[in-house]
């Protein structure tokens, strides 16, 4: 019997079936989150628990979709039942030696333990540990279980063991469900209970009771035994026996009349205050940056492309998208496959869809674009959320930045950090990179004379937005270059990525032209600054050996950058270094055996962005000099690896 025939078959028998992520062939959970939670175990749909169904037609969808889903079944009232979830031998011992009657009803096992179904009682919950003891779990109204064959995150397959009916709670079972339901509902049913110890807020609260206790005298025991009993009734989930004891344990170190003043803290309310201790850090395995687009894009980045109008941060753009879908490299360094989100809330639909059909997008790549307004709203928020998890998106594309935040004085940092707050904390919690494509300022930068004025001063809302995103990379036309050069600048967290990356424009952008266009990496601006260096030294040596002045002067550069390149001429025995380099006998350099014969110049390939005039030297004239080779267009550059 196949899968998607077992959970019909559940469907059938009038079980609200849910499609859960599974096992990813490293071990980890299909939803690709390193830090993930719930492994294998939580809802692959958006709405989760509220789109449980037993509508044939949906779960035949759900299953082609995602055909090694795990299956899920929501308990209480949508079911009927309530399955009792022990996560170890141990608890499941416990559990049979308080409720022996349990023994006879439907059991399945699990990854770690055992499943007992039982005929659900009105009121009954969804509760974690705090009722039947520590690895023990009620599935009720609220919850679901994991149903046979699905695979636990450590490979064990779920399996029925035995062929009963679930069967009606036994007595003392039921007595203490509902009891434990009834004080926990209190006077308005379904409501969650005003003494209600959320997590985040339960170490806090034990410790101050534990004052309390203390500071009337109690003993250590009998603080310990009060803190179970508490932790057990109030916290949810429950903490661990041995934290609990723990916290027993330090209090009871103070005597009662010097116990610390400890504020009563407020209970039932949610907060996201939750740290960790350097032992819990230290335990647990460093997480490793997964790249999305190799040494400056990671997975929950928020980062920022920006250029002055028309520089092409689009045109840049869009080839990462296609890139990313399919797992190619771009610009030569390899992306993470994955869905691509566009939010195109700025061009034309039609110029969009232009685009992608020029760089060849495809049926099969997943790439969705949603055009038009947005507004920068908690409901757009949640939905785009729902659509990244739901759909496994990996790069979101916000297109451009003001359409979509509601700033009004882009200078207010307050506003700039607040509007975009909220769109941080989603690519954190979907672990989606999200870009962001601005503007550069009025003078790209610079002020009306042309001097610069530094990085963040070249982005509207500049200062702010540095400080929020992980990564801004700034797109702009080289200096002296040709028209199709640009430079790429990488400033931010990502200390692996290149600083500047020079590249240039092959093919034609324009809409108007059907004809595909693609990005060449040049190098690296050192490398091509090096090259360009090496090349103005090349050419000023000659036969005659000239000291490292001399060349400087002629080749119009630094004593250090003369230098350098001269002894990179040097060790590619391009040149032939002469002298001791002491006092009176200094190091002088003249051209190498290997220099090639008919030019001067070693990269007369990068002769585009090097200096155009020379000084000719040791009495030669401009006729006397050999004519250099003209280098085809293609061949202009080098492709450097980086």
């Amino acid at each position: 019997m196949t899968l998607l025939e077992e959970v019909l078959g559940y469907a059938e028998r009038d079980c609200p079936i849910i499609p859960l992520h599974s096992r990813a062939v490293n071990g980890g959970c299909t939803c690709e989150k390193s830090n993930c939670g719930s492994p294998a175990k939580h809802p692959r749909t958006p709405h989760g628990l509220k789109d449980a169904t037993t509508d044939t037609t949906i779960i035949r969808e759900w299953w082609t979709r995602w055909p090694s889903a795990n299956v899920g079944m929501a308990t209480g009232l949508m079911s009927g039942l309530l399955v009792i979830d022990l996560d170890s031998e141990e608890a499941t011992r416990r559990f049979l030696s308080t409720y022996p009657e349990a023994e006879v009803t439907l059991q399945a096992e699990t990854g770690r333990g055992r499943h007992f179904y039982f005929q659900w009682e009105e009121g009954i919950r969804n509760h974690a540990g705090r009722i039947l003891g520590e690895r023990i779990d009620v599935r009720g109204e609220g919850g679901f279980v994991i149903l046979p064959p699905s695979v636990h995150s450590n490979g064990k397959i779920y399996e029925w063991l035995n062929d009963s009916d679930p069967l009606p709670l036994p007595p003392p079972l039921k007595q203490t469900l509902t009891g434990y339901s009834k004080h926990e509902l209190g006077s308005k049913s379904g409501e969650a209970p005003a003494d209600r110890i959320c997590e985040g807020q339960r170490n806090t609260v034990l410790t101050s009771l534990a004052g309390s206790m203390r500071h009337r005298g109690m003993t250590e025991e009998a603080i310990e035994a009060a803190l179970h009993a508490e932790n057990r009734l109030r916290c949810d989930p429950p903490l661990s026996d041995a934290e609990v004891t723990k916290i027993a344990q330090s209090v009871a170190r103070y005597q009662p009349d010097s116990i610390p003043f400890l504020p009563k803290p407020q209970t039932g309310k949610e907060t996201n205050f939750r740290p960790r201790s350097a032992l819990e850090i230290l335990e647990s395995e460093p997480q490793p940056v997964e790249w999305v687009w190799d040494r400056d894009i990671a997975k929950g980045d928020l980062f920022l492309l920006a250029a002055f109008m028309k520089v092409g941060k689009s045109t840049l753009a869009y080839p990462l998208v296609i890139a990313v879908a399919r797992g190619e490299a771009f610009l030569d360094r390899s992306t993470k496959k994955g869905a691509v989100l566009i939010l195109a809330l700025e061009e034309h639909p039609r110029d969009v869809e232009l685009r992608l059909r020029k760089l060849g997008m495809k049926t099969e790549d997943p790439i969705y674009i949603h055009s038009g307004p947005l507004h920068n709203a908690q409901p757009e928020l949640t939905a785009i959320s729902s659509f990244i998890q739901a759909n496994g998106i990996t790069l979101v594309l916000i297109d451009s930045l003001p359409y979509w935040w509601d700033v009004k004085n882009e200078n207010d940092n307050a506003q700039v950090v607040k509007s975009l707050q909220p769109v941080l904390q989603l690519a954190r919690t979907t672990e989606a990179a999200i870009g962001l494509l601005h503007h550069e300022s009025k003078y790209g930068g610079r002020n009306e004379i042309g001097e610069n004025q530094g990085d963040g001063k070249s982005i509207r809302g500049g200062s702010a937005l540095f400080g929020i995103v992980d990564q801004a990379l700034l797109l702009d036309r080289r200096r002296g270059g040709t028209r199709e050069q640009r430079v790429l600048k990488a400033i931010g967290r990502r200390s692996e990525s290149p600083r500047k990356l020079e590249i240039k424009l092959l093919g034609n952008p324009a809409l108007s032209d059907p004809s595909s266009y693609s990005y060449r990496v040049l190098g690296t601006v050192d490398e091509l600054s090096r090259a360009s260096n090496s090349n103005s030294v090349a050419e000023v040596l000659t036969n005659q050996p000239k000291d490292i002045q001399t060349i400087a002067k002629e080749a119009n550069l630094s004593l250090k950058a003369a230098r350098e390149s001269a002894e990179t001429l040097v060790t590619e025995r391009k040149a032939v270094r002469e002298g001791k380099g002491v006092k009176g006998d200094s190091h002088t350099y003249r051209r190498g055996s290997s220099a090639p014969h008919g030019q001067n110049s070693i990269l007369s390939k990068a002769g585009s962005i090097g200096r155009k005039e020379t000084n000719p030297g040791n009495g030669e004239t401009e006729a006397q000099r050999p004519t250099p080779v003209e280098w085809p267009e293609t061949d202009l550059w080098p492709t450097v690896w980086i």
